[in-house]
């Protein structure tokens, strides 16, 4: 590694840093330095570090994010039973598999591993063992989870230079737990349901046009532009009714999400539940209710 100067380097808590920093570069920033050995990594003051040549990057989307953060939670936690849904959820499973065998197979492979210092953990194994368990079981390895293995094990090597006797598992659980209460903020829960809404309207608004695309495909050049519009402006009424119950439900969900989230922060109680809580549930119940009654009487009594 690259020293900028003469000053002593507390190699436990560099290793920390080089490892958080990567993870949240992984796990937060969804764009990672893919190529971390010791000639890329200049140490500086105060056990900070500098990453250099960013030729082989790695992209990790919202998804992946997500689902990578639920996968390491897992096996700190020793919570298995996830690990297949956690897969289907990132496209890995593609043909049925036998979710009893895949989550026996997982656990045989991590528990191994399980806080185990560096000096003693052998990744490109257990990499390697992972591989086998995903094909094994017909599991689709994506080429970002490849070069996100391979940064493991880079960084891996690096800290074995440095400490041998550094846990990965002591050092990640610490900034998993914070980066899973961040995600529990009501800050980040109000931005993700906004950005949800945004792409299932932005959804709804491409409907008419990929709905009249299809329609003219598959009825063909026999298809007239009046019987076109009438379909369109059916499919209109329908997207309207469709996005109003939308806009709707999200509302009912941010209301459940803000009573779960005021009860900390209020002492009066009102029918045995703090009164903001109480008010936000009973709003909910009232839109849910609303939304119910609406869809039966327009299907019901000549809704279009």
């Amino acid at each position: 590694m690259i020293r900028s100067g003469n000053f002593k380097m507390d190699k436990r808590r560099f290793c920390e840093n080089l490892v958080s920093s990567s993870l949240k570069q992984m796990l937060v920033d969804g764009f990672f330095h893919a190529d971390p050995h010791p000639a890329n990594i200049v140490v500086l003051p105060h056990n900070r570090l500098a990453l250099l040549d960013f030729g082989i990057t790695g992209f990790i989307g919202e998804n992946y994010k997500e689902n990578m953060e639920l996968f390491l939670l897992s096996y700190i936690d020793d919570d298995y039973e996830q690990i297949p849904d956690i897969l289907l959820n990132l496209g890995f499973i593609t043909e049925p598999v036998d979710t009893e065998k895949l989550k026996e197979d997982f656990m045989e492979t991590l528990l191994d591993y399980k806080d185990t210092s560096v000096k003693d953990i052998k990744l490109s194994a257990m990499m390697s063992k992972l591989i086998i368990t995903f094909r094994e079981n017909k599991i689709k390895v994506p080429a970002n989870l490849i070069l996100l293995m391979k940064t493991l094990m880079t960084l891996e090597s690096d800290c074995s230079l440095i400490d041998t006797e550094l846990s990965f598992i002591q050092v990640a659980k610490p900034f998993i737990k914070k980066e899973k209460s961040r995600r529990k903020s009501p800050k980040f829960i109000l931005r993700k349901t906004e950005s949800y809404a945004n792409r299932v309207l932005g959804f709804i608004n491409q409907l008419p046009v990929q709905s009249e695309q299809a329609m003219m495909e598959r009825k063909g050049t026999a298809m007239t532009v009046q019987a076109i519009d009438k379909d369109v402006k059916n499919l209109g009424v329908s997207i309207n009714r469709l996005s109003s119950n939308l806009i709707l439900g999200f509302i009912v969900v941010a209301l459940i999400i803000g009573s779960v989230l005021m009860m900390p922060y209020s002492s009066n109680l009102l029918l045995g539940m703090p009164m903001y809580s109480f008010v936000y549930l009973m709003l909910a119940v009232v839109l849910m209710f609303y939304i119910l009654f609406s869809n039966i009487h327009k299907t019901g009594y000549g809704g279009s």
